[in-house]
């Protein structure tokens, strides 16, 4: 009867499975390197642009409360001094009295416009991820994955490492006594 101790290999012939374990993970990184930013910076982008629409609507909505407290000063103005309400007639109704002679003026310049415009604040990504890009190169990452046309080719191929990582992967083979 065989010994049960001589049926095994020795440790030194066995096949060794973190050759191929470190291939399945670099494999499974380099697949998820390339797919994350493809779900990741659209998302991102998007954000950044409705923070902007956000900034701008901030802006608008401080312009007409500045509009609103001129008007609401015009208005009581109106309601309480005689003079405003002389001047207005004067100006917009063109009433003058019978021993006055209106001088028309042909060349007014407009008013200045009160609207300040609008510069946007920059939507500054997490600290992190700023740390991090300085060690990436400059290149145009938005054309490569938010383009959809590049975006879908980019994630087909990261897809297909990520399966073959898994394909690859070495497997734990039970040994039987």
């Amino acid at each position: 009867m065989p010994d049960a101790t001589n049926s095994r290999k020795p440790a030194a012939t066995r096949p060794s499975a973190s050759g191929g374990a470190w291939v399945c993970w670099g494999l499974m990184f380099m697949g998820l390197a390339a797919f994350a930013p493809c779900i990741l910076l659209p998302e991102w982008r998007e954000y950044q642009s409705l923070q902007i629409a956000q900034q701008l609507e901030q802006h608008r909505l401080e312009e007409m409360k500045i509009a609103l407290q001129h008007e609401q000063r015009s208005l009581e103005a109106i309601q309480t001094d005689p003079a405003v309400v002389a001047r207005l007639a004067r100006r917009d109704l063109r009433f003058h009295a019978p021993f006055e002679i209106p001088v028309p003026i042909t060349n007014v310049s407009p008013a200045p416009s009160s609207e300040s415009r609008f510069v946007p604040q920059p939507v500054n990504p997490p600290a992190w991820v700023t740390a991090g890009e300085r060690y990436l190169p400059r290149l145009n990452y938005d054309g490569v994955f938010c383009d959809p046309k590049t975006r879908r080719i980019v994630m087909g191929m990261s897809l297909a490492i990520l399966l073959l990582s898994m394909v690859l992967s070495p497997r734990r083979r039970t040994l039987s006594p």
